[in-house]
């Protein structure tokens, strides 16, 4: 299957989607220890990635969406 672009008469084949990211080993075939390790990489490179970029971490807790930054304040928004 291809995706074409018409404004720029560009193809991507599907086949470039795949395995362009940074996990090791295909989701499907992890044990569930290797999913929680994995979850837990994905939680601190996005906190990693946010706080260089300057901005805060943003999520949900105990219904309440908060703002997490870098110093470690952590405000409801």
């Amino acid at each position: 299957m291809t995706i074409k672009n018409f404004s720029m008469d560009l193809i991507i084949k599907e086949e470039d989607f795949i395995g362009k990211g940074r996990m090791k080993k295909n989701f499907f075939d992890m044990t569930d220890e290797e999913k929680e390790v994995w979850r837990q990489e994905i939680t601190e490179n996005t906190r990693r990635t946010l706080f260089a970029k300057g901005q805060p971490l943003i999520y949900s807790k105990a219904s309440v969406m908060v703002a997490e930054y870098e110093d470690g304040r952590v405000i409801n928004v």
